[in-house]
Order: structure tokens, then C-alpha cells, then sequence
């Protein structure tokens, strides 16, 4: 039996890496395997607090951001997490 893994490196501005193992890859699916952690600690190496909420109004980036607070405030709610990962997506792909 083969069983194929795909490994996605993901890069910051501060040379920190995360990398993600996935057994099955998804190819239609760019956020296949990565997490909403993942996703905004990329962000926030990447563009900082400052961007994010300029792209997402919400107050969890303006006022007194953090990570913890971020993922509580996405988790219930689907818009906004969906306009963090369309920014995700926006920015992985224009390397």
C-alpha cells in the first residue's frame, strides 16, 4: 500500500515556519489541513493587527487584539471568518 502525505510550508516575514502533513490532499481546497491558529498567526506575521483590520472590521483586531480573543469571536462567527480566510487565501497566493 502507497500512501501519499503532501507537505505545506508556510513562511512569515520573521522566518518562522509551520509545517502541515496531510495524508489526503485536497487540491480544490486551500485551506485543506490548515488551522484558524495557523491562518491568523500567518496573518498577523505577515500584515499585522493594523491590515487585518482594515480588510475585516471587527473589534477583535482593533480593539486590544489577540489571537485567543480572534479565534473565540471567528469561531462563532461565519462571515467574519470567512472574510479571514478569503484574506488568507488573497495573500498565500500572491507570493
Amino acid at each position: 500500500m502507497i500512501i501519499r502525505y503532501q507537505i505545506l510550508i508556510l513562511v512569515t516575514k520573521k522566518n518562522k515556519y509551520y509545517f502541515c502533513a496531510m495524508k489526503n490532499p485536497q487540491p480544490n481546497n486551500p485551506l485543506h489541513g490548515i488551522t484558524l491558529e495557523k491562518i491568523l498567526e500567518y496573518l498577523v506575521e505577515k500584515i499585522g493587527w493594523d491590515e487585518m483590520a482594515k480588510h475585516v472590521k471587527v473589534n477583535c483586531f482593533i480593539s486590544n487584539p489577540s489571537i485567543k480573543s480572534s479565534l473565540t469571536f471567528l469561531r462563532k462567527t461565519p462571515w467574519a471568518r470567512e472574510k479571514v480566510e478569503k484574506l488568507y487565501i488573497d495573500l498565500f497566493n500572491s507570493k
